[in-house]
């Protein structure tokens, strides 16, 4: 990487942090609160972003590798660089940055209050209507977005807990529909939305909701638990994104055998004001124990895997048939991204790929050279990511995992700071 010393934050007079706007909006900006508006991030051109130092914040990387800090420019011109910030991967087109604290003075800072919506492309910056520093719950890893591309987290917004919409045409935010804030959601492009209690985003799930009080919320309010839809189906049951990102509910019964297990497979389909569910189809599969579901957006398609160890398959779902293959493998980490899903053993140290154009699968050992590597990936993004400390150097890193495992450096901490995480953006 090449070396580029830290800009040091600017400091941003106070006016910056009270001035009200009497212009108009054309940014399609809002501010409660009387702060200047950011309009431009610096991450517009960005290959990835990589989060440093207590209190957090982040830096760009070039594809040349040249390395600078995320600055805004607001609505008056003005460039500030926070001291603080929180970055989340949200969407395929934006970042949600929020807990954004600026300098006002050598001595004093303060919290920006409000939360931004960047244009990963452009750099252009949206301020939310949320009039607080903190939108998205810290155990939310599952972010979706709707045919309208309006977005949806797990978070909290004018006190109120729950999903949170997020809509992209006016950049407004208002919860969607209670819930428990270390629970598990999708969202499917219909705006069906699917809760438990249980958490999912711990990294040993798939996509797939289960567990205490599952539910489903109709985009007009009506919601309705699981067996109240489905009173009568046996087995463990599964809401799931199926084709096309719609809503599907999966049922695996082990049969007696202990050897195959019943599938059922049934399409929650909506009208205008309440949701019902069909049965697709029913089928045996030729394994016991399955898990760890996705939407495959590259086929349009459900897989799931079976959770044995040897004779591993994948099994797809194409909207009218089931098909398993005998190729499939998993690890009880899992890693989704644009491309593949990756699989990892720390106990064997092995990653597999699940490639998600040809469900081809690939086994190699994760060789980190001098790296002890953190590994990341994005829904967002392609590949597998590593960030860490190098041995030989006491240097942070991050970078990609290879096809043959290993750990390839794309950049190090600037001056040598450390690495908390990796966002890749292009």
């Amino acid at each position: 990487m090449k070396r580029l010393s830290f800009i040091y934050p600017l400091l941003v007079s106070f006016s910056l942090l009270t001035a009200c706007d009497k212009g108009g909006d054309s940014n399609n900006n809002n501010n409660t609160s009387g702060q200047a508006k950011f309009v431009q991030s610096s991450v517009a051109g960005a290959q990835y972003l990589y989060q440093t130092g207590s209190p957090s914040t982040y830096l760009t990387v070039d594809k040349d590798g040249n390395a600078a800090p995320v600055s805004f420019t607001d609505d008056k011109g003005q460039t500030v660089t926070p001291e603080q910030m929180q970055v989340y991967n949200i969407s395929e087109k934006y970042l949600l940055v929020e807990s954004i604290t600026l300098r006002i003075s050598q001595a004093s800072l303060q919290n920006y209050n409000d939360v931004i919506l960047v244009d990963k492309a452009t750099g252009a910056a949206h301020n939310l209507n949320v009039a607080s520093t903190v939108l998205v719950s810290s155990n939310s890893k599952n972010y979706y977005t709707d045919k309208n591309g309006d977005i949806y987290v797990i978070g909290r917004v004018r006190d109120e807990s729950g999903v949170i919409k997020i809509n992209t045409t006016d950049f407004t935010a208002e919860r969607y529909v209670e819930a428990n804030s270390t629970g598990s959601m999708f969202v499917d492009r219909d705006g069906i939305c699917c809760l438990s209690d249980d958490s999912n985003s711990a990294g040993f799930y798939g996509e797939e909701i289960q567990g205490r009080n599952c539910r489903l919320m109709h985009p007009a309010g009506q919601i309705y638990t699981l067996d109240e839809l489905l009173p009568q189906a046996q087995g463990t049951k599964y809401m799931v994104l199926g084709p096309d990102a719609k809503t599907y509910v999966v049922t695996l019964l082990a049969n007696a055998d202990k050897i195959t297990t019943a599938c059922t497979v049934y399409k929650v389909n909506s009208d205008q004001s309440a949701l019902s569910v069909s049965e697709v189809l029913s089928q045996t599969l030729q394994r016991y124990s399955y898990g760890k579901f996705f939407y495959n957006s590259v086929r349009n398609t459900l897989i799931f895997f079976s959770s044995a160890f040897s004779n591993n398959q994948i099994v797809e779902f194409n909207g009218t048939t089931l098909t398993e293959t005998a190729n499939g493998a998993e690890f009880s980490y899992v890693y989704p991204a644009k491309d593949a899903i990756y699989f990892y053993s720390s106990s064997s140290n092995q990653v597999v790929k699940t490639d998600l154009q040809f469900l081809n699968v690939d086994w190699y050992g994760l060789k980190p050279g001098q790296v002890t590597p953190a590994l990341t990936s994005s829904k967002y993004s392609t590949g597998l990511l590593f960030y860490g400390q190098r041995t030989s150097d006491s240097k942070y890193v991050f970078g990609h995992v290879e096809t043959d495992g290993s750990c390839a450096v794309d950049g190090e901490g600037e001056n040598g700071a450390s690495v908390l995480d990796v966002i890749k953006l292009n």
